[in-house]
């Protein structure tokens, strides 16, 4: 059940990261699309930069992640030495 758990855990969460990019994504449409004609404060400018800095870095993440996992996949390891007496 441990395992079973942890499992599910993974899951929830790769899921849970692309939920939250996508809705990051959205707002910053809407944000564009709605507010593209008015003078924005720099408070409200800073916001949508800082928003777009945060999905950039996400971005970069996961891929990162995804690269450090086919580098991983390629990799040759040494098989383990098995000594009997």
């Amino acid at each position: 059940i441990p395992e079973l758990r942890k499992q599910s855990r993974w899951e929830y969460l790769t899921k849970r990261e692309q939920e939250k990019i996508d809705d990051l994504e959205a707002e910053i449409k809407d944000e564009e699309y709605l507010f593209s004609t008015q003078n924005l404060t720099d408070r409200e400018r800073k916001d949508l930069e800082y928003k777009r800095q945060v999905r950039d870095l996400a971005r970069d993440y996961k891929k990162a992640g995804a690269k450090e996992k086919e580098e991983r996949k390629n990799r040759y390891y040494m098989p383990e030495e098995i000594r009997s007496k």
